[in-house]
């Protein structure tokens, strides 16, 4: 973990990043996704996919089309 990254993540409430981990493959069923991961401090949330990743591995269209088929 790269504590460079370390700081306060704000947004509907505020928690302490620890840092970040800058290669990570993620497994959804048998696809994969490279992405970077940050490490805050809050153990509320075990995990948050950000809406820059979902568009950068083109998720985002797949929902839509879900949601917009049916």
């Amino acid at each position: 973990m790269d504590s460079r990254f370390a700081g306060t993540a704000v947004g509907v409430g505020t928690s302490r990043i620890l840092g970040r981990v800058h290669s990570v493959n993620l497994q959804f069923k048998d696809q994969f996704f490279s992405c970077s991961i940050t490490i805050l401090e809050d153990d509320k949330i075990e995990f948050l996919l950000g809406l820059d990743m979902l568009k950068r591995h083109q998720v985002t269209k797949i929902v839509e089309y879900i949601f917009l088929k049916h």
